[in-house]
């Protein structure tokens, strides 16, 4: 269609259609129109990376149901899109739409030859550990502990300990400062209480990023011997790091009860 309207274009700037085709008073009026129909469809043309751009935005954003919706507007416009596909899987990952986030990760761990692809197949080993995690933690022992990374204990624990999640992100400064307080107080209850730190942004940690609605950084969750949310804490107390560390046993010391 482009070709077509370029070609036309030219032939009225030589004069060629003029002459033979259009009368000189239709002529300007003409190509006036076929350069507009030429802009459109330039900016159709465009609208695939304008909609994968809006849709890393809505992401970044943790708009997750936007960017969902742009990502699927750019795999119309291109199917082969990988940038859109890997977006549209961790859009549909963060809103715990895991079945369908795992079909889209297949398919830019297949197609793409990329740091997407490498992600993809990341997120897919994470799924599995999830769901091994899953299966296996009914009546097992063997369920992370400590502040680790890990994304076990999603629905089920192992003890009937109470459980402390920290969410945090790489680039978030007040988690840093959290995380060895927390490990003093981790190691202050000897054992009795479960400790897990969890990369919010992580794929494989989407699920609880979902479950628990975590919108800001750090976040910490206590749960009960149940596993049920008994409190959580946003950010970091005002105080000396000893103030903090008594904040946080404030909440941590009615769930041993």
């Amino acid at each position: 269609m482009i070709c077509i309207l370029v070609q036309l274009i030219c032939e009225l700037k030589q004069g060629e259609l003029m002459k033979t085709v259009f009368p000189k008073t239709l002529t300007p009026l003409i190509a006036l129109v076929l350069i507009a129909l030429s802009s459109v469809a330039s900016a159709q043309g465009g609208g695939k990376e304008a909609s994968l751009a809006s849709a890393v935005a809505a992401f970044k954003s943790k708009d997750y149901k936007s960017s969902l919706n742009y990502c699927n507007q750019a795999i119309r416009a291109n199917p082969t899109d990988i940038g859109a596909h890997y977006y549209k899987a961790l859009s549909l990952h963060y809103m715990n739409q895991i079945s369908q986030a795992k079909q889209e990760y297949e398919w830019v761990a297949k197609t793409g030859n990329n740091s997407l692809a490498a992600n993809a197949q990341k997120a897919l080993a994470g799924l599995e550990k999830r769901n091994s995690s899953y299966q296996g933690s009914s009546g097992s022992s063997s369920a992370s502990s400590g502040s680790s990374s890990s994304s076990g204990g999603y629905s089920r624990y192992s003890s009937r300990k109470p459980k402390v999640l920290d969410f945090y992100t790489t680039w978030c400064g007040p988690c840093k400062m959290l995380a060895p307080i927390l490990e003093t107080v981790e190691r202050s209850y000897s054992g009795r209480v479960e400790f897990q730190r969890l990369d919010a942004e992580a794929p494989q940690n989407a699920a609880l990023v979902s479950q628990y609605k975590i919108r800001a950084y750090p976040t910490v969750i206590f749960l009960d011997r149940n596993g049920k949310e008994a409190q959580r804490m946003r950010g970091v107390p005002g105080g000396s790091e000893a103030e903090v560390a008594d904040a946080l046993k404030h909440y941590i010391d009615p769930l041993l009860k």
